[in-house]
């Protein structure tokens, strides 16, 4: 879009409050409603300022959220494109580019005026684009804009005029006097304000980019949006083909999917692709592709169910070049019909008990189709207790129900995310972790229940914030390290719990923090249950798995099930376990099973899943 006259930013910087940012990631933190977005010169060469022409530029207005017919966009600018041939909006961020400079100009005007120019602003949506640059006197009642001619007409409209020619009140331009370069302008108000540039793009396609929650009614342009705006019990339907977003899923029983079979891809190497913290989530028919995280194990996840997470479904999703497909570190969860591909681990349960992982697709995976594992080597607390506990499962025991009964989610989640940091500084300092063992014993009557009614006083806790500074004078050198900094947030949650504690009874702080679970959450830590495998085709993977926690390697239950023999369908009973490829084995009586068990299955497929409907199970 292209405005003349480099007077008028002048104009507009000289009348206007400049704000600017340090980079390209800083530079719109504080930005306003109302704010004015100006690109100077970004695309002119160098022949147009031989022939002394106009300056030409790009100017748009912040509007923040949009609303309009059912729909919500956020962090939107609001201008005319010729590129649109129409007033359009677009996110802020097609101005990102360190490239070339942009200005971010803050009106001084009253608030109340910022908001009604905004407000005429987004009601010009949809109005023509005009290229009649030379109106410079335009009426207020157009139906037609340039960039510049909207942004000051709806701030004249407003009753505040942004700049003042004496030669042409309420122009927007005019000829320039005297070949002002772009070099001049710059230096004069300073290299410091470049910030990015803005490049126009075609308008979203209106068919292809909107996230819908079809239990609202309303629609948006960004899916973080979407789940922000969601209740407990949404469905958001993604219609996008594609989307790299930072997606993180914290409300219950909410319902993700797409209708395009999207491709989900990470903001970034050191994060999830999708992240779970929440309960009863079912996410469907997506594609994630390409995270193969950091030496951090706990990245690089296509999906991840964190603690806490319970009761979640996975289905009909294809996850392909991750470190790890899908992950889960809680409980009770069911992941069917997925397809698992060229993934370092196709799937990965850590302390995770009593899912249900059916009719899936797991190969090609660089290292283990699957890998399950209870094992706690960097859990810090364990790691102190098998130490120096003459009796480490008891004791493991006992601080395991204090976790899952008495803490509050965010002290576990908080204490599982700092665990690998602090397992590091214990391994790094014993004096460090021979002290942990002695604060463990003084307070054990909490952990037990037995001084529940006592009250805490501030001497008790002297020792504890003594030990932390231990930590922190250990762990400092690195902060700069993900896993450290989470160690540093956990503290800070652990003193802003001591600081409320002092002078109250144990059970008066803990009680009702162990209530946020659900009945069935709580009923999940009560008894460890097993994962049933089953119905899965496994094959050409390094390793086909690496299990060392409960699991069932076939149906939790004697089913009746058919099973297709070329074009003849017939029926039999039993269980069903899995297909791992080409056996050389035997199935003498053709029911589908072969006749000996391969490795922990006992009920090998002797075909693809795709050959057997379990019809019910049988008592």
């Amino acid at each position: 879009m292209k405005s003349r006259m480099l007077l008028i930013a002048i104009l507009i910087v000289l009348m206007a409050k400049a704000v600017f940012g340090s980079s390209v990631t800083d530079w719109r933190r504080d930005i306003q409603r109302g704010d004015i977005i100006l690109v100077v010169n970004a695309w002119i060469p160098a022949w147009w300022y031989s022939l002394n022409l106009y300056d030409v530029g790009h100017v748009a207005i912040y509007a923040g959220t949009v609303r309009q017919n059912g729909f919500v966009w956020r962090e939107q600018t609001v201008e005319a494109s010729p590129a649109a041939g129409i007033v359009t909006h677009y996110h802020v961020s097609i101005w990102d580019d360190p490239r070339y400079r942009v200005f971010l100009l803050r009106p001084p005007a009253p608030a109340d005026i910022k908001q009604q120019a905004v407000d005429y602003a987004i009601s010009q949506i949809g109005e023509s684009y005009s290229y009649n640059y030379t109106n410079t006197k335009p009426t207020l009642s157009n139906n037609e804009w340039y960039c510049t001619e909207l942004v000051w007409s709806v701030y004249k409209i407003a009753g505040y005029e942004l700049f003042y020619l004496p030669l042409a009140v309420g122009g927007i331009f005019e000829p320039r006097y005297g070949p002002i370069r772009p070099t001049r302008f710059f230096d004069v108000f300073g290299v410091t304000n470049q910030v990015g540039v803005h490049r126009e793009t075609d308008p979203i396609p209106r068919d292809g980019y909107w996230i819908s929650n079809t239990t609202s009614g309303l629609n948006f342009v960004y899916l973080k949006d979407a789940l922000e705006d969601a209740d407990e019990g949404d469905t958001i339907v993604v219609n996008a083909l594609a989307l790299r977003e930072e997606i993180v899923v914290s409300k219950r029983n909410i319902s993700l999917t797409s209708s395009r079979g999207t491709v989900l891809y990470t903001t970034e190497r050191g994060r999830n692709t999708v992240e779970v913290t929440a309960s009863g989530v079912t996410i469907s028919r997506f594609m994630l592709a390409n995270n193969r995280g950091t030496s951090d194990f706990n990245t690089g996840v296509g999906i991840y169910f964190a603690p806490g997470a319970d009761n979640g479904t996975v289905y009909s999703v294809g996850a392909i070049n991750n470190k790890v497909g899908v992950g889960l570190r809680s409980n009770g969860n069911v992941v069917r019909n997925c397809r698992f591909s060229y993934n370092k681990y196709g799937l990965a349960l850590f302390q995770s008990d009593g899912n249900a992982i059916y009719r899936n697709v797991i190969y090609s995976n660089t290292e283990t189709g699957l890998i399950s594992t209870h094992d706690e080597s960097q859990c810090a607390s364990l790691a102190v207790i098998n130490e120096y506990s003459s009796e480490p499962e008891q004791t493991g025991e006992v601080v395991r129900k204090f976790r899952d009964t008495i803490l509050s989610r965010e002290l576990v989640d908080g204490y599982y995310d700092a665990s690998p940091a602090l397992a590091e500084v214990f391994e790094s300092s014993p004096e460090i972790k021979a002290q942990a063992w002695l604060l463990l014993k003084k307070f054990w009557p909490y952990v037990t229940g037995d001084k529940s009614d006592n009250i805490i006083q501030a001497e008790e806790l002297i020792v504890v914030d003594d030990f932390i500074s231990s930590i922190e004078s250990v762990a400092v050198a690195r902060i700069y390290d993900e896993k450290v900094r989470k160690l540093f947030d956990f503290i800070s949650e652990v003193r802003m719990a001591m600081s409320m504690a002092v002078g109250q009874k144990f059970s008066e702080v803990t009680a009702g923090l162990g209530e946020e679970r659900s009945e069935s959450e709580l009923a999940a830590t009560a008894t460890v249950q097993p994962t049933y495998f089953y119905l899965n085709d496994v094959f050409s993977n390094r390793q086909w798995s690496q299990a060392d926690s409960d699991f069932f390697w076939y149906s939790p239950a004697f089913v009746l099930y058919s099973y297709w023999q070329g074009q003849q369908r017939n029926f039999y009973s039993g269980y069903l376990g899995n297909s791992w490829g080409k056996l050389d084995m035997s199935d003498t009586d053709g029911n589908g099973i072969y006749d000996a068990n391969y490795g922990e299955d006992y009920y090998p497929l002797a075909a693809s899943n795709i050959f057997y409907t379990i019809i019910s199970a049988i008592e």
